[in-house]
């Protein structure tokens, strides 16, 4: 009789939890607010960020660019998704980005990949493969300031850009086969690059988060 008891006061405490579990998990039917973007095609957010105004900034791919293939998206919009602006940076090739962050000076770094144009592009020559690894320097109104390629043979991407205190910047990626890490100056000359893999098998980088002294931890 006492054993039975112990198994319905087992049962009894299992149903509390999972009843508890339930109600926890529980999510409004409507968020705050939100806000749909794009321009007929198929738009994709990668990333969210927030600069010291409020003003948000969100990237990822659209893929019905003005630019030929997909594009780099981009919005920029105040805390409460007002005035907003979009703009499509992409040449003729499959463009994409994956990872947007605010530095210091109020400008924003983006970081993702972007596809060797078409032959008669000028700018075919900066390319290493057929996709290489791309960051773009932007102004607080989106516009393009600078950008650096980087790649090998391989399909490279960039997953993440991160601004360190002296000017210089962490990126965090995939290189074919293998994790991607480099060192940058402000003026796009590299410091150093590692890439790596895990027990010599494909080792993709996800996400990745850089403390203020420059270490660097990485998932995927």
């Amino acid at each position: 009789m006492a054993n039975n008891k112990q198994y319905l006061t087992f049962l009894s405490a299992l149903f509390l939890c999972m009843v508890t579990g339930i109600q926890a998990q529980y999510l409004s039917e409507q968020p705050i607010r939100e806000q749909l973007t794009g321009g007929g095609g198929e738009e994709k957010i990668n990333c969210l960020s927030e600069n010291w105004q409020g003003m948000l900034a969100a990237t990822g791919t659209a893929s019905k660019g003005d630019n030929g293939g997909s594009d780099i998206y981009l919005l920029l919009t105040d805390k409460n998704l007002n005035s907003g602006r979009e703009r499509h940076i992409g040449r003729s090739g499959d463009d994409g980005a994956y990872h947007i962050r605010q530095i210091p000076d109020g400008r924003w770094i983006v970081s993702g990949y972007s596809e060797k144009p078409a032959k008669k592009a000028r700018s075919q020559e900066r390319y290493f493969g057929k996709r290489d690894g791309w960051v773009l320097l932007l102004d607080e109104s989106g516009r393009t300031e600078k950008e650096f390629i980087f790649g090998s043979p391989e399909n490279d991407e960039f997953m993440g850009a991160f601004p360190m205190p002296d000017g210089s910047f962490i990126l965090t990626g995939t290189s074919g086969p293998a994790a991607w890490w480099m060192h940058l100056t402000a003026e796009g000359k590299v410091i150093q690059e590692k890439k790596w893999s895990y027990h010599d098998l494909p080792t993709r980088v996800l996400s990745a988060a850089t403390t203020p002294d420059g270490i660097t931890m990485l998932t995927g």
